[in-house]
């Protein structure tokens, strides 16, 4: 949780360069279940810091979305969902 709690940065490596740009698809982009269900889906205000940057296998990168409400708080455990990808029990930051 970032920027006073209006935010969430979820952060990531890339491992195939081939796929990074599913980040952007709507099909597979990355969203944050939350224990009662709510789905962080909403782009933050920046959405994505990779602007300009070379999208290679080793390099670090974040998305930004939106915290609707303040809903997620630090110490919460929620679910981490990107394409077919799933990370259950993952505690907020």
């Amino acid at each position: 949780v970032t920027s006073a709690g209006g935010m969430i940065m979820l952060r990531y490596q890339i491992l195939d360069s081939d796929k990074v740009l599913s980040v952007h698809d709507k099909q597979t982009a990355p969203y944050i279940l939350g224990s009662d269900g709510f789905k962080f889906d909403a782009p933050g205000m920046q959405g994505h810091s990779h602007i300009g940057k070379k999208k290679v296998a080793g390099t670090t990168d974040y998305i930004l979305l939106a915290n609707s409400g303040g809903r997620l708080k630090p110490g919460m455990v929620v679910t981490i969902v990107a394409g077919e990808l799933r990370m259950s029990d993952v505690m907020v930051v």
